[in-house]
């Protein structure tokens, strides 16, 4: 159950839609996982990641700031 109700395959992406949804590569998304930035579930035999999960880990600046989104550096031109 999420949210008091049944979570439904709708709900979940592959990664590589997340990928394609934050704008990002695929094994970033990969990396975010694997390091526990981003938690997945594994369903009808995927690795799945709930929509409300499929954003962008937070991430601190040169002065510990603590930001969401793209860094500066990954900002395109």
């Amino acid at each position: 159950l999420m949210g008091g109700r049944m979570a439904k395959i709708d709900d979940y992406l592959t990664i590589p839609e997340c990928a394609e949804l934050l704008g990002c590569d695929q094994s970033t998304v990969w990396r975010w996982v694997q390091s526990g930035k981003i938690a997945t579930v594994e369903k009808f035999g995927r690795t799945l990641i709930h929509r409300k999960h499929c954003k962008r880990p937070a991430h601190k600046d040169e002065r510990g700031a603590v930001h969401f989104g793209k860094k500066k550096s990954e900002a395109k031109p």
